[in-house]
């Protein structure tokens, strides 16, 4: 996995890498920025005096979902963020469908299932070399046994990577669901930024994914509207987002300030969780936030929680706004068409 860029490291040379690489974009269309390193200590007592990060052997296993549709819109010329005229609004029907709340497309479905196949090869007694055991070190390789819970963004992306990726591998129930829990946390849904951040009703995921418990941590009692919507009764809404060249969006965008509450809202809960292992399915964003990584579609992690701070690592909106102009941020998915 790629550790971001540290300060010492000259910007343009990494802005310039990125420029020409054409593969699947995430949701999330941020350049990898010279300010990406969080300059964490090594210091563990002093991460828990500053930040509250509890002393504990917590694991949380980290999964980013696979290529989406929207993705692969993202990354064509014309459409990728802060492009003169970029829009995620879709007057066609199908085109709606296929972008709000994006599933995985057929790279993704594809990324999941060889995730699903790296996994299960950790799991054999006798496995042949280690090109396949994820870049893990030696006392993560057997994890997925260890898995107590897991945690996984409502949004259909996230849902889908941990069905044909994960689920495979954990022991099923009488029900033919997993002995382990699976709970839809929209605290772990990503920021919204386009319409593919918007998500569906419980009653409409619950009928896809009949195992995934959607009550525990979702409040529905308006309208059933779990993903973040911004509320201007008493804040107007200021756009964040590339704006002033003819670009518009079909929904407004979740603010700084709202996100950062949201992911320290969501390391409270992974700090409360008694489980000693989580596999958390998520998103760029997210990840941003928790661990200050810039994770591939369907990269796998396994992070010890007292390495995590309460007020997070992501990239302030003002870090950010030099690079937005810059274009979309892009990615290697390496080995993917195997």
């Amino acid at each position: 996995k790629k550790q971001r860029a540290g300060v010492a490291m000259h910007s343009a040379t990494i802005l310039l890498s990125l420029c020409v690489l054409l593969s699947a974009t995430p949701d999330a269309p941020f350049f990898t920025s010279a300010f990406s390193t969080r300059f964490r200590s090594s210091n563990r007592a002093y991460n828990s005096r500053l930040f509250g990060t509890a002393e504990s052997n917590k694991r949380i296993v980290i999964i980013r979902h696979g290529c989406t549709y929207m993705n692969e819109y993202l990354s064509k010329p014309g459409s990728r963020w802060g492009d003169v005229g970029f829009t995620d609004i879709f007057e066609d029907p199908e085109e709606f469908d296929l972008f709000r709340d994006s599933q995985l497309s057929d790279r993704g479905i594809h990324q999941a299932k060889r995730l699903g196949a790296r996994l299960g090869h950790l799991l054999e007694a006798d496995r042949p070399g280690s090109e396949m055991d994820l870049g893990l070190d030696p006392q993560d390789q057997n994890v997925i046994q260890d898995i107590e819970l897991i945690a996984c963004s409502p949004l259909t992306r996230a849902l889908q990577t941990a069905e044909l990726s994960l689920v495979p591998h954990i022991e099923k129930s009488d029900d033919d669901c997993s002995k382990v829990p699976i709970v839809a946390l929209p605290l772990a849904s990503e920021r919204v930024y386009l319409v593919s951040d918007v998500g569906r009703s419980t009653e409409e995921l619950a009928r896809q994914f009949p195992c995934v418990d959607f009550k525990s941590d979702i409040d529905v009692s308006e309208n059933d509207c779990w993903w973040f919507t911004f509320d201007d009764s008493d804040t107007p809404y200021v756009e964040w987002r590339p704006n002033g060249q003819d670009q518009s969006y079909a929904c407004k965008g979740e603010p700084e300030a709202d996100f950062n509450i949201r992911m320290t809202a969501l390391y409270d809960w992974l700090d409360s969780r008694e489980e000693s292992v989580i596999a958390l399915v998520c998103h760029w964003g997210v990840i941003d936030w928790l661990i200050g990584e810039d994770y591939e579609n369907c990269q796998l992690g396994v992070v010890s929680f007292e390495s995590m701070q309460r007020t997070g690592f992501m990239l302030s909106d003002e870090e950010a706004a030099a690079l937005f102009a810059k274009g979309e941020k892009t990615v290697v998915l390496a080995e993917d068409d195997e």
